[in-house]
Order: structure tokens, then C-alpha cells, then sequence
């Protein structure tokens, strides 16, 4: 064999190593992001199982003690995009975990000897700053509402976020508990109830207050909708209470995107994951009807969901599905 050729081999072989040594550091990202949640399965991270760097534990929100602008050389403020634009300082390595969130165990308000795990903010998505020099990382998310990272924490967050996950049991299908609507009716079911005298602040909205007219709008746009939520299966169930004091099931309204459906926007949105510790026991062959008011300018359809669990506890609880048209076009 030439010099040449052995000279080609030895080029082929090392871009080829260097290829697969790419590959395998890529694999090994995505294996550790894939750990910390996916789209349709929320990772839930507890703060508590994080090794503090600070002389005391973390406390929320006390120890928001950087600004985000610490890390990087050039700021731009673009979180939807993973900080696009900006340029990290030396030293810093910086990942985004769109399907984390942090939580944290709390003395349970009736019962302070026990410990109820709720998370910190209300959407979904974690940014992570990482300075190996230091072993130190330090988190943030969008939904805090705070200017400051939480942090230091000891170690490199690939490993230390992961073993920090809280299991989760996943999505369970109650078979024969059912979520419908039972009757729909206006708020006013006389208009002229709904009418605000033609006066001088009808069409006045200049005052720091809604006008007599738009006032008039919401009401007779007003609408009652009566759900009940029965368990015809084999077993008892448990069902989230909008609070202690009541019995009335707290139904939370699909806010997300629904162009792919409902059953897409249940999975992509957030806010309904973790809720109140209020439960009500509801036996086989029980049912419960409570009602609910809202308001429409548009045809359309609104999409809720109860909380459901086998257990009286807000962890990880089941999501049922369901929907209703809106009562619109009153003027």
C-alpha cells in the first residue's frame, strides 16, 4: 500500500471516529433530556433531592440571588427560543428542558406533620446553567415571575436532575366514571333583565370603569352550564374539590392550542397537572351535578377536565376529558 493511500486510510479513519464520537455525545444528550420529560409526559423535579451550594437549603423564592444576564457575554431576552442570539460567557454551558418542571414537599396546611409535593410556577419548562469549573448549576423557569436564578446547586445537572425525577404512575383510564354536560341555559333567560338604562354613562368608558353597554354585553352573553360527573364503574374514585368546604368538583379549562384537537391540548397543557389537596370520595353508582357560568361572543366549544385519582391525594393524579358548545349571539 502507498504512502498516499495509508495516508487517505488514516484521514477516513479519524473524521470516522470523529463522526461516531459526535453521534454517541448526541445520543447521550438526548438520552438524559428524554429522562426529563417529553411533550406528552411532564418530568417532575424535587427540589429537595438537590445537593445545595449555598450554607443553607434552597428556599423558595428567597434565593433568586443572579440575574439570568450573569451567564452570557451578550444578553437577548428570548426564552420562547432557548435565549437565540445571546452569547454564553467562557466557562458556561447552558440547556433547556421544555418538558420539566420543579416542585418542592410542603407541610400539609390541616395536617403539618405530613408533606405534600406542589410545583413552582404554572407552566411547564426549565433553563439550566451549568459551570463545571465550579460544579455548580443553577435553574430558572418562566412562570416564577422573578428575575434571578435559583442556585448554586453541587454537580453536573445532567445526572444530578435526573436522579432527582419524581416516578410518576402516568395517565390511567377509570373505566366507567363519565364527565358530560347535562343542560345549558342563559344567566338571563329574560333579555330585558340583562339592559342597562340608555344614560349618560352607557356609552361611557372614560371613567376607569366599563361602560353601561358593555356591561349590558356580558350579561346578556351570560350562560350557565350544568355538568355531572357519575361513576358507574366497579370502583371507588376520588375527585378534586374546588375547595375544602365544597363538595363541587373543580373542573379546569383547557387553555392551550386546540387546532391538532382536544386530545392533543390535553396533553400540552400544564396548568391542570398538579392542583388543590381537596378530594371528595365518589362511591360506584354515585354522581355529582354542579354548574358552572362563562361567557361567549363567537361560536365555539370550551374543553375542562376533572381531576380524578384512586387515592385522596393531588400527586399524579388522572385527567377526564370533556367539552360543550357555547351560548352565544345575544345583542
Amino acid at each position: 500500500m502507498g504512502a498516499r493511500t495509508q495516508t487517505s486510510l488514516k484521514r477516513f479513519l479519524r473524521a470516522t471516529t470523529l463522526v461516531l464520537v459526535a453521534c454517541a455525545l448526541a445520543r447521550a444528550e438526548d438520552d438524559w433530556k428524554r429522562k426529563l420529560g417529553r411533550e406528552d409526559h411532564i418530568a417532575y423535579i424535587v427540589l429537595d433531592d438537590l445537593r445545595s451550594g449555598r450554607d443553607t437549603p434552597q428556599i423558595f423564592p428567597a434565593d433568586f440571588n443572579l440575574g439570568l444576564s450573569t451567564f452570557y457575554e451578550e444578553f437577548r431576552w428570548r426564552p420562547d427560543t432557548c435565549w437565540a442570539g445571546s452569547l454564553l460567557r467562557e466557562g458556561v454551558s447552558a440547556y433547556c428542558l421544555p418538558y420539566a418542571r420543579l416542585g418542592q414537599y410542603y407541610p400539609n396546611a390541616r395536617n403539618p406533620s405530613e408533606k405534600i409535593f406542589s410545583c413552582m410556577g404554572s407552566c411547564a419548562g426549565l433553563y439550566v446553567w451549568y459551570i463545571p469549573k465550579e460544579n455548580h448549576f443553577y435553574l430558572w423557569a418562566t412562570c416564577w415571575n422573578v428575575a434571578g436564578v435559583l442556585g448554586p446547586f453541587i454537580g453536573d445537572p445532567r445526572i444530578e436532575l435526573s436522579q432527582a425525577v419524581k416516578p410518576r404512575r402516568g395517565s390511567r383510564i377509570f373505566t366507567g366514571v363519565t364527565l358530560t354536560m347535562v343542560s345549558q341555559r342563559w344567566s338571563y333567560p329574560n333579555a330585558e333583565d340583562a339592559r342597562v338604562p340608555r344614560d349618560d354613562e352607557y356609552y361611557d368608558c372614560s371613567h376607569g370603569h366599563m361602560s353601561g353597554r358593555a356591561r349590558e354585553m356580558l350579561a346578556l352573553n351570560s350562560f350557565i352550564t350544568r355538568l355531572r360527573l357519575a361513576n358507574h364503574g366497579a370502583m371507588p374514585i376520588y375527585y378534586q374539590t374546588e375547595s375544602p368546604s365544597s363538595d363541587k368538583p373543580a373542573n379546569c379549562q383547557l387553555l392551550s392550542d386546540r387546532s391538532k384537537g382536544w386530545e392533543h391540548t390535553l396533553k400540552v397543557d400544564y396548568q391542570c397537572d398538579i392542583g388543590g389537596d381537596s378530594w371528595r370520595r365518589l362511591a360506584p353508582g354515585e354522581w355529582i351535578e354542579w354548574e358552572t357560568q362563562d361567557q361567549a361572543f363567537a361560536q365555539g366549544t370550551t374543553g375542562f377536565i376533572a381531576l380524578l385519582n384512586d387515592e385522596p391525594h393531588y400527586w399524579d393524579v388522572s385527567k377526564l376529558l370533556a367539552t360543550y358548545p357555547v351560548m352565544f349571539g345575544r345583542h
